[in-house]
């Protein structure tokens, strides 16, 4: 695979790699990319995390929706961000 990438990143990974800290541009990409905080979402992990809330609900570990309450909020945030 080949990819683009902007003059600044390249620079970026030429430093690193000029510092010791990666032998090439696709080690350094690599471990870039492995380092990213989320995980790709599978199927599994969605399935998992419904199975989790339906836990929850079960379990009684939920509270009620306040949908009027929600809106008054937005509102008042609406109106704050309006007035500055």
């Amino acid at each position: 695979m080949q990819i683009e990438i902007s003059p600044h990143v390249e620079q970026k990974i030429k430093e690193l790699i000029a510092r010791g800290a990666y032998a090439s541009p696709e080690e350094a990409v690599e471990a870039g990319i492995e380092s990213l905080p989320y995980p790709e979402p599978t199927m599994e992990s969605f399935v998992a995390k419904i199975k989790e809330a339906q836990a929850d609900v079960d379990a009684g570990r939920v509270d009620e929706l306040d949908m009027e309450g929600i809106r008054e909020e937005l509102r008042r945030r609406i109106a704050q961000q309006d007035a500055s």
